[in-house]
């Protein structure tokens, strides 16, 4: 007798099939859903007006200004101590002498940035300050005694720079004084909120704290459960656990919010488009957490390197 299992394995056949189709519009489905919030976490062009991209890291226009107004001390500085040293008659602003305390403005200012002058992590004392700039300073002078030895008509005229060094030191701690104040009350700074109760919340949230010239103010963190949060430490933000969106788009535009950070702690968390669309519509920018964090200090995370 011979037993026929053809039928059976063409019900078989039919159902890995189906199974295999559903998959693929599964995959095809989540593919979509992605691509979608890609698109929704795109940051939006105008929302970075005020940001300047330097390797792959945003700086505020203000942190641009604040650099550039210490040089601009500097240089005025070095042109103070050759008025006083050359006298007025011998004192002539043509473009030699413009040259000369450009070069001394140069190797100053690249001194203070390579003694870490510009990382207020660092330099958030007036003490660390102070030892700091002068470290920088001595530095400069050697550099200049070398170069001077070796190209003699680049010198301005002896004993400028001790003079020049007085007025540096004079306007750069008072300049800082004044952007410590800014920066204390948060000044020019952008309100976000960070949605989502991912990891990178909680680096994004540190990061913030450190940094007070990171140029964001922290106004609200909402995030997906109440077992997220962190009831033993203070919270450096409001805190709201929301299962359902509604109403974010009205609370961010209350807070005048500049840009939302999402990140998600389970991927299969119902994401709230309706309301991040309302927010883009606004002017308010929604960012992937990954490509905020990458803008905000300039490294990559594990993520998005895999």
């Amino acid at each position: 007798m011979v037993f026929c299992r053809w039928p059976y394995n063409t019900q078989q056949t039919t159902h890995n099939t189906q199974q295999t189709t559903h998959n693929r519009q599964q995959t095809t489905h989540n593919r979509q859903h992605t691509t979608h919030n890609r698109q929704l976490t795109t940051p939006n062009k105008h929302s970075e007006a005020d940001m300047l991209q330097i390797f792959k890291k945003y700086y505020p226009l203000r942190n641009i200004f604040f650099v550039a107004g210490e040089g601009i001390f500097i240089f005025v500085s070095v042109l103070l101590g050759s008025l006083i040293i050359l006298g007025q008659e011998s004192f002539v602003p043509d473009h030699r002498l413009l040259v000369k305390v450009f070069l001394i403005t140069s190797v100053c200012q690249a001194c203070l940035y390579y003694n870490d002058l510009y990382d207020l992590k660092i330099t958030n004392s007036f003490n660390e300050l102070g030892i700091r700039l002068l470290q920088a300073l001595g530095f400069a002078a050697i550099f200049l005694a070398f170069f001077y030895f070796l190209f003699p008509d680049a010198i301005i005229a002896s004993g400028i720079f001790l003079i020049a060094v007085f007025f540096t030191i004079l306007l750069i701690v008072s300049w800082r004084f004044i952007y410590a104040l800014i920066l204390s009350r948060g000044l020019f700074n952008q309100k976000i909120i960070l949605l989502g109760s991912g990891d990178l919340i909680k680096d994004i949230k540190q990061e913030i704290s450190e940094r007070e010239d990171c140029g964001y103010t922290l106004a609200l963190e909402v995030s997906e459960s109440m077992n997220d949060v962190n009831l033993t430490k203070p919270a450096s933000a409001p805190i709201v656990c929301k299962n359902k969106w509604e109403g974010f788009y009205e609370m961010a535009h209350y807070l005048g919010i500049k840009k939302v950070s999402v990140d998600f702690k389970e991927r299969r968390t119902v994401s709230p488009t309706r309301e991040l669309l309302r927010c883009r519509v606004d002017g308010i920018d929604v960012i992937d957490g990954n490509k905020f964090y990458e803008n905000l200090t300039g490294k990559l995370t594990v993520e998005s390197l895999n």
